[in-house]
């Protein structure tokens, strides 16, 4: 008889009291048998009705009832798009580690968010819309193709439980054939229809400006950059926020020289809750790009400080830009002392990996092995990798071959052992045929080409089975092209579209096979085809991986085909990259540098 309702205006201002960004005001009627409760979600700064929520429960399940309002209301309010509770998960557990992930994402902690999001599907192994979240982070890191792959299968598999606008996203993402690969040609026409399907809707925008910013250049598509930046400012112009994807924009915005749209990015992303330890990157990038040397020096102060996900980003920015070195090397440093000490856990692998990419393209192969002794010692791939792509001699290079050649001698079981076989003889073949070594490779070539890749079942065998066909067309596209069989053509045209449809896969042939292509190519006398085919990579994901080799080769071929600005570009880039080379580097270099030197004074100048 007591009870009395409570002004919003008074229930506005204890909630602005307590710091809470909302308020929730309803009643509870009910009868022995059944309560049912409604409530509304008002916000804390507006006053305004953010949401309606209804809950009904037996008299003796009122904790059900509790659950049910609070999975309407974060549903409701999940990344500030309304969203149904059927479309997310009938567990609140799931759902707060949802939650948790997505705000980890936001604040630049991947690895945390992944966590986070796994925990979810682990509850609920239904939850679509956690799936399609965890591929998001999982490709900022190393696991795209591990964890990122179960948030894309659980996604797919469950996507009726996704709103209209999520299904079109995830079927942009994995493309209209999935589980089989999509062409890269496939997932960017996806963006374009999702901005066709919701013109309106800024999220849409943004994809298709990252996915052209990405894979423009693949496709051999011009002014990428130019157009992409034009789609972030359409996203802009329709009010969409960011928020984490403003890193994203500020790599292309970084590219075209715009400051004073990376100056807005930059601030609308710091001024956010969500910058967290992104904050300081962000402001690195924009202090870089405007020449401000003491804002970039007070960021690189607290490189020791920083998450793995963000100290990696210098050493990644360095090898792609040829720029910003000195904090590179600070980052380098850090990283070296994180794993020798092993301090930290998070993200181990992911450290490691990146500073053996940076030290391989820095011309530092002493460097490089020491830092793979760290997390793979002895790997014999990455020794083969080596001698093919980079001309290192390894220490380990003749007992590789042996084990590789030794392969012969197996029986594989099963068809993932038959995949790792083909892949394993094939890949040291390549490095045989490399370096002029062709009395094995038509032995070798048959026994690939008898093999009949399998369907894969799960993501470790379409990893194998890729890499393994992805070598063996590589392989009879080199020896036709070598015997001048009338078939090369065609041949290097079948290695080439099974590249450009960009399955998961070895990273030796991921983002090697465009370079053995080249070489290909070159064998025919096509200079202007081997240099398209070097400069083609995606600008992000493990791009930076063969930097440097790419760099050589592009230089080499431009200077071949009469591009000598593209030559001085690209050595100018790998000069700057090689500028600290280890003592057996040297002599390359030199080399390097004076090629530079005489096809600047052919030209008149440096660019």
């Amino acid at each position: 008889e007591d009870a009395r309702d409570v002004p919003l205006r008074d229930a506005l201002e204890v909630a602005s009291d307590l710091g809470a960004s909302g308020v929730v005001l309803g009643s509870v009627v009910g009868t022995r048998e059944r309560i049912t409760a409604d409530a509304v979600l008002f916000g804390v700064t507006t006053g305004r009705e953010g949401a309606r929520l209804t809950a009904t429960a037996p008299e003796d399940s009122l904790g059900r009832m509790g659950d049910q309002l609070a999975l309407s209301l974060l549903g409701q309010t999940a990344m500030g798009e309304p969203r149904l509770p059927a479309e997310l998960t009938d567990s609140l557990e799931a759902l707060r580690s949802y939650l948790r992930g997505v705000a980890f994402i936001r604040r630049g902690r991947f690895f945390t968010a992944m966590d986070e999001l796994e925990r979810a599907l682990d509850i609920d192994s239904t939850f679509a819309k956690a799936g399609q979240e965890l591929s998001r982070a999982a490709c900022y890191t190393f696991d795209c193709g591990t964890r990122g792959a179960r948030g894309n299968r659980i996604a797919w598999t469950f996507r009726d439980r996704l709103s209209s606008i999520d299904r079109a996203r995830v079927e942009a993402t994995v493309g209209p054939r999935y589980p089989a690969p999509s062409t890269r040609a496939e997932r960017l026409a996806g963006q374009h229809q999702l901005v066709e399907l919701r013109p309106d809707d800024w999220n849409a925008w943004y994809g298709l400006a990252w996915a052209l910013w990405i894979l423009g250049p693949y496709l051999g598509l011009e002014n990428t950059a130019e157009e992409a930046m034009e789609y972030y400012r359409r996203g802009m112009s329709l009010g969409g926020f960011l928020g984490e994807r403003a890193l994203n924009a500020s790599w292309v915005f970084y590219d075209v020289g715009d400051t004073a749209a990376l100056r807005q990015v930059t601030e609308e992303f710091l001024g956010g809750e969500n910058a967290g330890t992104s904050a300081d990157w962000a402001r690195w990038v924009l202090a870089t790009a405007t020449g401000d040397r003491a804002q970039a020096r007070e960021v690189e102060s607290r490189i020791p400080q920083m998450t793995p996900e963000t100290v990696t980003r210098f050493m990644r920015f360095a090898t792609l830009k040829g720029e910003g070195l000195e904090a590179a090397e600070s980052a380098a440093g850090e990283v070296a002392s994180r794993i020798a000490l092993e301090s930290s856990r998070e993200g181990f692998l992911h450290m490691a990996v990146e500073l053996q990419i940076y030290q391989e393209n820095r011309g530092r192969p002493r460097r490089a092995r020491a830092v793979q002794d760290t997390w793979a010692p002895g790997r014999e791939d990455i020794a083969l990798s080596h001698w093919l792509y980079q001309g290192w001699e390894e220490p380990n290079l003749a007992e590789a071959i042996t084990i590789f050649m030794e392969a012969l001698e197996r029986t594989p079981q099963d068809d993932i052992d038959k995949a790792v076989f083909t892949f394993e003889r094939c890949f040291a073949e390549l490095g045989r045929v490399r370096h002029g070594e062709w009395s094995t490779a038509e032995g070798t070539l048959e026994l690939v080409r008898a093999w009949q890749p399998p369907e894969p079942t799960n993501e470790l065998e379409a990893y194998t089975t890729n890499s393994a066909e992805m070598c063996r067309r590589l392989l009879a596209a080199w020896f036709a092209a070598e015997h001048a069989h009338p078939d090369a053509d065609h041949l290097i045209a079948r290695a080439d579209s099974f590249q450009l449809s960009g399955p998961n896969m070895n990273p030796h042939m991921f983002d090697g096979g465009l370079i053995v292509i080249a070489w290909i190519k070159e064998r025919r006398g096509d200079l202007h085809g081997a240099l398209n085919a070097v400069r083609r990579h995606q600008r992000t994901g493990w791009a930076h991986t063969l930097a440097a080799v790419r760099l050589r080769e592009e230089g080499r071929l431009a200077a071949l085909s009469g591009d000598v600005e593209g030559a001085i570009r690209a050595y100018e880039h790998l000069l700057a990259l090689q500028s600290d080379p280890d003592p057996e580097m040297e002599a390359e270099v030199a080399g390097i540098r004076a090629e530079y030197e005489r096809l600047v004074a052919q030209h008149g100048t440096g660019l």
